[in-house]
């Protein structure tokens, strides 16, 4: 059983007050699974607010460091809405501080500077906030804003030697230095000129190496002093097939360099620094995970990191890895969630004592003695939150079910009868919740991932279980499935490619795991809106493919295919000028949909045309219109959400009534109630 579905409930404490760049709380947030009684759901007019619909400690960037009288702690972040940056005692996982940093919600990158102090930043939404704590004060500060005039700042490292603080950003692929003496700012500019991320950093034989993407991937050294820019190239068949940098890592005279998309197995390539040359593939253990989990160097002269399920030491000396044993050790199952690994060593001379130690998204820390090889975990306590609400499905038990974003593995389920809340475990994102026959369907970020099963009694992996990927590395390249539809004893997905390609899917599957991936049904574009009437799949597409991508095409497409024959069988555009079709829904003999402009459209399926189309004032501007749904509610009358508000409209006229302003994604439930959400709380809207 996992962290999160067997934590215990725990209450929570009020803030003792707002401080500095973020507020300052000793409240322990995490509220555990089970269900949230019905009584605590306050009533408005028609609408019902059941409250925060998922909570958790979703730990996914760490590091290690000491205060100031030498405690040894870990600087966690526990995304949510909002992130929040903690300080926990390494023995006993206690809290010593612990700061919510709204309005962002997910943690970028975090340094200790030689003095102390914290500099960190987070993002979505995005502002390049530079922010520090103070551990002598216990406080958060802001350094500045708008970094660079950039809106993510990726990556933060320091120059031990001159104190200066470097970071990469985001969209431009710039990099910066701040200098905490003075407080300038420099600004170097953009490294390339054909990618938007600035991801793998750090300073190597005393330049600044950048690994960008997305599209082509390049490593480039900067010289900190003159700001002169030169390429590295990559080694071999990597030069022409990596897509991104998202990882350099200096360590004892050597530099990872982790590139995507992997070559076979390999993603991690070695560089002498001395000899300016890369090293043979067989010098390190070759997969390292996409969130690099590596430790410095310790006073043996290794370094530390996690791949396959190991932890491994790495030799910089004789210049090779070898594995530590802690996978067949008593804590070796916690190796395969750990988020971030470091080295502690305590005493002197031959009494030296080195343990790994690690942290799991859940916050569970771990610790494993390197020479003995026993090992402990205690449970850290950062700050939980509410997790970002993403989707919203209802199930084959007729209960709602909600997956949340970038989280430690969270779902929830709520009864239409008690509007009581059951907190679940399940897919660190889930992007889509449907039912097929009597299971449920929910798919899953990254790696465009499919699960199913029984939902009673609810254990994830298990039921539901995976039923296939499609993923980034595989021949398809898909990475996202935002609509699902059942034809007969068959399911269709409907999917967007991976970071910097081009090229949707339609993808056919039934509950044995076979599975037709259709690539390119409407060419260069992404599939975001499905429907059925007996085998015709209706599909609406999306221009854009995967973020960082230029489309080719400049108009969305409304298709009609066969399950039957595998074949396209009509094409048109419904919308001229529009990119997105972002939901669509049979009604008898006609087809409605909506564009990403607020244009709903009414299609009828006899004669193949557009028969009706109204601006009725709600764009949807996300890429893949994923935050746009309608329903067909047995009044005879459309719901839907668009543009973050809960909407219906009458089909005769056209005329819309907003009934919320607050809806991120909607639900029909069997009881005919809408069920819809914001970025965190649950609703009803009962018509």
């Amino acid at each position: 059983m996992n962290e999160h579905s067997s934590r215990a409930p725990m209450s929570r404490r009020g803030l003792l007050g707002g401080i500095g760049a973020c507020s300052m709380t000793a409240a322990f947030g995490i509220v555990g699974p089970g269900a949230r009684p019905a009584d605590a759901a306050q009533s408005v007019g028609d609408i019902v607010d059941l409250g925060v619909a998922m909570r958790t400690v979703n730990v996914r960037l760490a590091r290690t460091g000491r205060m100031p009288d030498g405690t040894p702690v870990l600087f966690a972040f526990s995304d949510g809405n909002p992130v929040s940056f903690n300080v926990l005692r390494l023995d006993t996982g206690e809290r010593i501080d612990g700061f919510p940093c709204g309005p962002d919600t997910v943690a970028s990158s975090l340094v200790q500077h030689p003095d102390g102090t914290v500099y960190f930043s987070v993002r979505a939404p995005s502002s390049g906030r530079l922010l520090r704590y103070v551990p002598a004060s216990r406080t958060v500060e802001k350094v500045a804003t708008g970094v660079a005039g950039e809106t993510m700042l990726r990556t933060l490292i320091v120059d031990p030697a001159s104190g200066v603080l470097y970071g990469c950003t985001y969209p431009h692929a710039k990099v910066f230095s701040y200098d905490p003496s003075t407080k300038a700012v420099r600004d170097y500019g953009s490294v390339v000129t054909d990618g938007a991320y600035a991801w793998g950093f750090d300073l190597v034989g005393g330049k600044l190496w950048v690994g960008t993407g997305i599209g082509t991937a390049h490593l480039i050294e900067l010289d900190p002093v003159t700001g002169a820019k030169s390429e590295i190239p990559l080694p071999g068949e990597f030069a022409s097939g990596a897509t991104y940098v998202y990882g350099v890592r200096a360590r004892g005279g050597i530099a990872l360099v982790t590139v995507n998309p992997p070559l076979g197995d390999v993603n991690t390539l070695v560089w002498d620094i001395a000899g300016r040359r890369w090293l043979p593939p067989d010098s390190i253990h070759q997969t390292l995970g996409a969130n690099g989990v590596v430790s410095d160097v310790d006073s043996a002269g290794r370094f530390y990191y996690v791949s396959d399920g190991e932890l491994y030491a790495y030799d910089t000396a004789a210049r090779r890895s070898s594995p530590t044993g802690m996978a067949g050790s008593a804590i070796g199952d916690r190796v395969a969630g750990t988020r971030s690994v470091d080295v502690i060593e305590t005493g002197s001379g031959g009494a030296v004592r080195r343990e790994a130690v690690g942290v799991a998204n859940t916050g569970v820390i771990w610790r494993y003695d390197l020479d003995t090889g026993a090992g402990i975990t205690v449970r850290g306590l950062p700050l939980g939150s509410p997790a970002t609400l993403h989707s919203i499905g209802v199930g084959p038990d007729g209960k709602v079910y909600t997956g949340a974003y970038l989280s430690s593995g969270v779902m929830a389920r709520v009864s239409t009868s008690t509007y009581e809340i059951e907190e679940l475990s399940g897919p660190e994102q889930a992007d889509h919740i449907v039912t097929h026959q009597d299971r449920i369907v929910v798919t899953s970020y990254p790696n465009a991932v499919a699960y199913t099963g029984a939902t009673d009694p609810w254990d994830w992996g298990t039921r539901p279980a995976q039923l296939f990927s499609i993923g980034r590395y595989s021949a398809y390249e898909q990475d996202r499935m935002f609509d699902v539809v059942s034809v007969g004893n068959k399911l269709v997905f409907g999917s967007v490619p991976n970071y910097g390609t081009l090229g949707g899917a339609l993808v056919l599957a039934d509950l044995d795991g076979n599975v037709e991936v259709h690539r390119n049904v409407v060419q260069d574009q992404s599939v975001t809106a499905l429907a059925t009437r007996g085998t015709l799949v209706f599909g609406g597409t999306s221009v854009h493919g995967g973020l960082s991508t230029t489309p080719k095409a400049t108009e969305a497409v409304l298709f009609i295919w066969d399950a039957r024959t595998r074949k396209k069988v009509f094409e048109t555009v419904p919308v001229p000028g529009d990119e997105i079709i972002h939901s669509l829904l049979v009604d008898r003999h006609r087809l409605w949909g909506m564009s990403s402009t607020g244009v709903l459209f009414e299609f009828d399926l006899r004669t193949r045309t557009v028969v009706r189309a109204a601006d009725v004032g709600l764009p949807d501007t996300n890429t893949w219109g994923r935050l746009g749904k309608l329903h067909r509610h047995d009044d005879g009358r459309i719901y839907g959400n668009a543009g973050n508000k809960l909407f219906r409209v009458d089909p005769a006229t056209l005329a819309v009534t907003i009934l919320a302003t607050n809806a991120k994604v909607s639900a029909l439930a069997p009881t005919g109630e809408i069920f819809f959400g914001d970025s965190t709380n649950l609703y009803v809207y009962k018509p």
